[in-house]
């Protein structure tokens, strides 16, 4: 801002002499300068043994930041605390076959999916036993989500449906599953974080469905007769040329968008996209998003360690994707500032800016989270390790 003197000279305002403006110009970098410094935590590195606990396939912090578990191939599940890097304990046999998935329902209890078909309930305070083991589904559950707004857990599974749990409510000591969605080619099903839609990653080139304005209780009757007003059901047909599966889907956590990993039906390639899914706009931002639009931004992915499922994650402040990358993860983001999305939203699909590459497992990494309260990223790879990463300047 520019004022005038008493004898006819323009200075700066004492807004700008006070820096400011330099220091906003220092805030808005901090994000890059930050998320860059991301390295391996020293010593913290966990030593494994790949032939007891085999690959990680899903890694999940409680909501308060204290507790990190771990989905492991041979049937395992592994308890953290991601505050002093350390592994506190392990649940050998917490299942029957490989164990694909974890969701927190409060900061003390978790549930797991697995290849054997079942689902179980933990209470970190008893790790002697499940809580209570859910059966229903007749394929490998690959992913278990809970509804703040009805207290049911959903869960999607191989054998193509997707259920409800009321966990709340057992009847004469079991929960029963209800089956409120079946449909053909399902990978997985993601709720958006107020759990008002439902995402479905499907296979085939048939990529990604959103149900709109989400109603669990009336959902299968709604796919029937369609209402205007609940359970709307959008394709998101803008995909990658010669998809064949959506095998990964985070959402953003304002709810702004969601990333999705495809591999190619030759088996070839793979690529990570963005959509917007917002009903009017992003962010506060008075962008239209017509059906047309959805796909905001893409890059190519390396090929690696075929027929293994890819677990991208947002970071807290959604801001960054951490998206496997042979033995280490690359950091993605909107802009190479790491802006908000609602501060640079493309008027045309784009390509994600590369951040950061970090490599530091052995094996190809097949997960990775960050942490709800702090710039901690946690990665877990095919050879059973867990590594801690934290921004070091």
């Amino acid at each position: 801002m520019l004022s005038k003197s008493g004898n006819g000279k323009y200075f700066v305002d004492a807004i700008y002499n006070s820096n400011i403006f330099g220091r906003f110009m220092q805030f808005k970098f901090i994000y890059e300068t930050l998320y860059k410094g991301i390295s391996q935590v020293e010593g913290s590195k966990i030593e494994q043994f790949e032939f007891i606990h085999g690959a990680i396939f899903n890694v999940k912090f409680s909501p308060d930041g204290r507790v990190l578990v771990a989905a492991c191939e041979n049937s395992c599940v592994q308890i953290y605390d991601p505050l002093k890097y350390n592994r506190k304990c392990d649940v050998i046999q917490a299942h029957s076959g490989c164990v694909n998935c974890i969701d927190f329902l409060d900061a003390k209890t978790f549930v797991t999916g697995s290849d054997d078909k079942t689902i179980r309930i933990w209470d970190l305070r008893k790790l002697h036993g499940p809580i209570h083991v859910l059966k229903g589904h007749r394929g490998w559950v690959k992913n278990t989500e809970f509804d703040t707004n009805t207290g049911l857990l959903v869960s999607s599974s191989f054998d193509q449906t997707v259920r409800t749990w009321n966990i709340n409510k057992p009847v004469d000591g079991k929960i029963e599953s209800v089956i409120v969605m079946k449909q053909r080619e399902l990978i997985r099903a993601t709720l958006s974080k107020d759990c008002s839609k439902l995402f479905l990653g499907l296979t085939d080139g048939n990529g990604i469905l959103i149900i709109h304005d989400l109603n669990l209780e009336t959902i299968s009757h709604d796919l029937i007769r369609p209402s205007l007003h609940r359970n709307r059901v959008e394709l998101l047909y803008k995909c990658p040329e010669d998809i064949w599966c959506v095998y990964s889907i985070d959402v953003h956590p304002f709810d702004w968008c969601i990333a999705a990993r495809f591999v190619s039906r030759d088996d070839a390639d793979e690529k990570l996209c963005t959509y917007d899914i917002q009903d009017t706009h992003v962010g506060g931002c008075k962008k239209q998003c017509e059906q047309h639009s959805r796909m905001m931004h893409s890059i190519e992915e390396c090929k690696f360690a075929d027929g293994f499922i890819k677990e991208i994650s947002f970071s807290s402040d959604g801001r960054v994707i951490s998206s496997p990358y042979k033995k280490g993860v690359r950091l993605l983001a909107f802009s190479h500032n790491c802006d908000e999305l609602c501060d640079c939203i493309p008027e045309s699909p784009t390509t994600l800016s590369v951040i950061s590459t970090i490599t530091s497992h052995k094996r190809s990494v097949l997960t990775s989270t960050f942490s709800p309260i702090m710039p901690l990223l946690v990665t877990g790879c095919r050879g059973g390790e867990v590594l801690f990463h934290f921004p070091r300047f």
